[in-house]
């Protein structure tokens, strides 16, 4: 398993964090997920995995913020492909500008994309004995 980050008490939440500090601990978690499911692909390394990791990137890139990395996706040779996917598989990084923020679709479409509940609870387990760990 991987160890915890970051552990957000959504009583300490509104006196310590703003609004910002939580979009970026929750885009983190989608990122990292993202890039995860590109470990994925090369750790499979199918016979077309290649058109697999392609497609799963341009998935990434339909969120429209990334609309102009599509068009950079698509153009790369499959050697340029996998270098790029060796980044983005140490977590997908996400821009986005101060005052315009994330849109309620687009955030659920990324939350959708990364398998992550849009209520941003995870499962603890125990590292020695592999107990889940009770709320």
């Amino acid at each position: 398993g991987k160890s915890v980050d970051i552990a957000l008490n959504p009583l300490g939440v509104p006196s310590r964090m703003n609004i910002g500090q939580i979009l970026e601990s929750h885009l983190g978690l989608i990122g990292l997920r993202l890039g995860d499911q590109i470990q994925e692909i090369f750790d499979r390394k199918q016979k077309d995995f290649l058109k697999e990791l392609r497609a799963k990137m341009l998935e990434i890139c339909s969120i429209p913020r990334l609309a102009s990395e599509k068009e950079f996706i698509k153009s790369l040779s499959d050697e340029e492909l996998l270098n790029y996917a060796r980044d983005w598989s140490k977590g997908v990084k996400f821009a986005t500008p101060v005052f315009e923020g994330v849109n309620i679709e687009e955030f659920s479409k990324l939350f959708e994309m990364a398998k992550i509940d849009m209520d941003g609870k995870t499962e603890l387990y125990d590292g020695r004995t592999g107990e889940k760990i009770a709320e």
